[in-house]
């Protein structure tokens, strides 16, 4: 699944399958850059699911928002202290908790700071 509209936010209605078999109905967050692999954030539980390792969609329907993802490519670690940041160091997608450093790929709405990370 990629999302054509560029960084334009989407969500996903529908329902997915996770790999112990249990099924669940919902509306998910997709949060996947262009070339990765599909990642969806679910606000209920505050976690992302990585599809296909973690599940696999039954049945969804894409809904596009006006809303867009910010984004940003960081080579050296930094700190965020203000705003969530979502952020891919390689191959996975991962919530930047408070006080961990990031890297990589970072999507974001809205305003965030970072610190940069210093010896």
């Amino acid at each position: 699944m990629i999302n054509r509209d560029g960084t334009k936010q989407c969500y996903l209605e529908g329902s997915l399958r996770y790999s112990d078999s249990n099924i669940v109905k919902g509306k998910w967050l997709e949060g996947s850059g262009p070339f990765t692999p599909v990642a969806i954030y679910d606000s209920k539980e505050n976690k992302i699911i990585h599809i296909p390792d973690q599940a696999e969609f039954l049945k969804v329907k894409i809904k596009v928002t006006e809303k867009d993802w910010q984004t940003l490519k960081l080579a050296d670690p930094s700190q965020p202290t203000k705003g969530t940041v979502y952020f891919n160091p390689g191959n996975k997608w991962h919530i930047a908790k408070e006080g961990e450093f990031v890297f990589g790929f970072l999507q974001y709405e809205g305003d965030i700071t970072l610190k940069p990370f210093s010896l």
